[in-house]
């Protein structure tokens, strides 16, 4: 079946096909229009010509806003029921429209090819963290100047048993770094690690037994990234600003094989 069978066919010349469909404002009832145009501009044209003669011979009452299509392209539009509106100027409304959405389009799936082109990462190696903290350092050391007073001390990593590999590893690097390195967050010292993870338990440990529906069961075992609506043992903070936290989420995660 074409997809304009279920519109009121008005013209059937040309090969650039278009559909309206207006919408009468007793009840919001849609009467689709349909027709074929030689050109893509004609069909701009004709659809609102071809609308306003049914409407003229109609006599109802329609709202502002129509929704139209051009061959696939689709948009909405205002002034097709406007007599006072030239035909001309609603064509140049149409066109307008259509080529903001393919703009936007464009855009889109611009973003999504970049999404696509971002390589799989692999399991962390030994070291690399060092290795790609050295060339975050060198990057500082040229273009920043941060005062002592407002870069992370000396780290102990004595007492740090417990801690997951990556982080015990950019903890031991990162020592003189900007507290304010990350956007809109502290890096914290193993001291606010601790701090922040034990009072973060201590709470959602408190809700959970208030309400424990606030909760979802389970939660501790489900693989990492998944959301786990409040604050778990395996979440283990490295920065943070204001109560909000950036976390490394220590349970297992789904392997994922690349061939």
């Amino acid at each position: 079946m074409d997809s304009t069978d279920a519109y009121l066919r008005l013209d059937d010349v040309g090969d650039v096909w278009w559909r309206i469909s207006l919408h009468r404002e007793a009840g919001n009832v849609p009467v689709p229009l349909a027709g074929r145009s030689d050109t893509h501009d004609a069909a701009l044209r004709d659809m609102v010509v071809k609308a306003r003669a049914y409407m003229a011979q109609d006599g109802g009452t329609y709202n502002s806003r129509n929704s139209l299509h051009v061959q696939r392209n689709y948009v909405q539009v205002e002034g097709v029921t406007d007599p006072q509106t030239s035909v001309d100027e609603v064509a140049r409304r149409i066109q307008a429209a259509f080529d903001a959405a393919a703009t936007e389009e464009a855009e889109r799936q611009r973003r999504q090819r970049e999404i696509d082109a971002v390589p799989v990462l692999s399991p962390t190696p030994t070291g690399s963290i060092t290795q790609a903290w050295n060339r975050i350092e060198r990057w500082l050391d040229e273009h920043t100047d941060t005062p002592l007073d407002h870069r992370v001390p000396e780290v102990d990593l004595k007492p740090l048993e417990g801690f997951p590999d990556e982080l015990i590893e950019f903890l031991g690097v990162y020592s003189g770094a900007p507290y304010r390195l990350l956007p809109l967050n502290a890096l914290l010292t193993p001291a606010d690690i601790r701090s922040a993870r034990a009072s973060m338990v201590k709470i959602w440990s408190e809700l959970e037994a208030e309400d424990p529906e606030m909760v979802v069961d389970g939660r501790s075992t489900h693989p990492a990234g998944t959301a786990a609506y409040s604050f778990l043992e395996s979440y283990y903070p490295f920065a943070g600003l204001d109560g909000y936290l950036w976390f490394i989420d220590t349970r297992p995660a789904l392997r994922r094989l690349v061939s």
